[in-house]
Formats: C-alpha cells, sequence, structure tokens
C-alpha cells in the first residue's frame, strides 16, 4: 500500500569502513618507520659524514650509530674516517691510538659482514700500522679469499701483499700467487707496473716460480717498463 511505511533501519555511513582501513594503514606504516628507525638513522649518519670533514668526532658518531643500529656500514665507514685522521696526524702515539680503534671498528663491521673483501684489506692496514704485522697478513688472507677477482682493488691487494709477503704462512703466499696470476691474466702490463715500482721482482720471482710462463712474461714485461720509464725497482728485497 502506498501509505505503509517500512521499519527505519540504522544509517551507516559511506566512509566508515574506508576510514577505519586508512587509520589501520597508518598504523602498521608507523609500526614499519619505527622499526625501520635505526636503521634510517645510521643511513643519515653516513650520508652526513661523506660530506664532512674526517675527524675524530665524526668517527665516534658513527661508531655509536654502528652500536645502535648494528650496521657494519656504519662501522665501516667509523674506521674510514679514523684511517683519514691518521693521515694527517703527526704525533707517533696518537696514530698508533687511531689504528687501534679503527681496527676494532673494522673487526665490528666484518664481524656483521664478513664477506666484505675491502674490509679485510684495510683491517690490513690498520694492523700494519699498529707493527702487528702477523694479524695484517692474517686479515690480507681473508682479503684475498673473499674477493678473489675485485677489479678495482686488484692492485691495491696485490700492493699490501708484497709489503706483508716477509709475515705470509704458506698459505697466505699462496693466496698472494693466485692474485698475481689473476692479475696478470686481466692487466699484465699493471701488474708489471706494480712490481717493478714496489720493488718486488724477487718476490714476483718467488711467487711464481711454478708458473714459469708467467713468470716469464713478466720479467720482459719489467724490463720493457724501466726501459721507457726508467729504474723503479729499488725497494726492499723482501722475498724471504
Amino acid at each position: 500500500m502506498a501509505g505503509r511505511r517500512h521499519p527505519s533501519r540504522p544509517h551507516q555511513s559511506r566512509n566508515g569502513p574506508p576510514r577505519a582501513a586508512a587509520v589501520l594503514s597508518v598504523l602498521g606504516g608507523l609500526a614499519v618507520l619505527a622499526l625501520a628507525l635505526p636503521r634510517l638513522q645510521s643511513e643519515w649518519t653516513l650520508l652526513v659524514a661523506g660530506g664532512l670533514k674526517a675527524d675524530g668526532g665524526v668517527a665516534e658518531t658513527l661508531t655509536r650509530a654502528g652500536e645502535r643500529s648494528g650496521l657494519a656500514t656504519a662501522y665501516h665507514a667509523a674506521g674510514v674516517a679514523r684511517l683519514t685522521v691518521i693521515a694527517t696526524e703527526s704525533d707517533p702515539a696518537r696514530r698508533v691510538s687511531q689504528a687501534a680503534t679503527a681496527a676494532a671498528d673494522f673487526r665490528q663491521a666484518l664481524a656483521l659482514a664478513p664477506v666484505d673483501s675491502t674490509g679485510w684489506l684495510r683491517l690490513a692496514y690498520a694492523e700494519r700500522l699498529q707493527n702487528h704485522w702477523l694479524e695484517a697478513a692474517r686479515a690480507w688472507r681473508l682479503a684475498a679469499l673473499s674477493g678473489l677477482f675485485d677489479p678495482a682493488a686488484m692492485a691495491r691487494r696485490v700492493e699490501s701483499g708484497f709489503a706483508l709477503w716477509p709475515y705470509m704462512d704458506l698459505e697466505t703466499r699462496d693466496a698472494l700467487t693466485q692474485q698475481l696470476l689473476t692479475l696478470h691474466a686481466w692487466g699484465p702490463g699493471t701488474l708489471a707496473e706494480l712490481t717493478a715500482r714496489f720493488g718486488a721482482s724477487a718476490i714476483v720471482r718467488h711467487a711464481l716460480s711454478a708458473h714459469p710462463g708467467v713468470r716469464d712474461d713478466l720479467e720482459r714485461r719489467m724490463a720493457a717498463y724501466v726501459r721507457n720509464i726508467g729504474p723503479r725497482d729499488i725497494g726492499p728485497d723482501n722475498a724471504r
């Protein structure tokens, strides 16, 4: 019938369910942000530190960022900052102290991210600055094992290996031999130049004694380099 009225129904807002979903989404986003805050804080610290002159204060800030966030990159950056300070430090005692702290930062970073060839190589350098030669040689070996072929780091790694040769055990010397073979295959001229400039011809002859073809090729390249550039093989004979 036209005059009959239906029972009234409770009024429902059309915005009710979407508004609730939006609130839940915001709360979820805040929760994720809260969980990510230590990482974001550390990344921001690294970004800011990249544009600052490295000093003890920056290094301490980065170390604290690593402690809060548990990020290997923060500890690694702290170690790099300390090595930069050492480059301008004239006091031998302070250099050794900074090197010890840098080594501690690199060890923390490597405990969190052990497959980091650059980290191991920098730890080796920090140990060398403290005259911890055996520890440096061990760190160098781990650098070689964790990144056999790294074009950006090969030359630096081989040069560090030359310096540490007297302190290497047989396994570490075998690792250096593999580095020499790899660098020779990738850039034989680069290896010849490094060997001549560092004064490492005796080391290379010893390390490549089981690879006469590579050794002889390198000898020819070194001789050509010396003829063209001038004598550079004036470093210490470290082959023991």
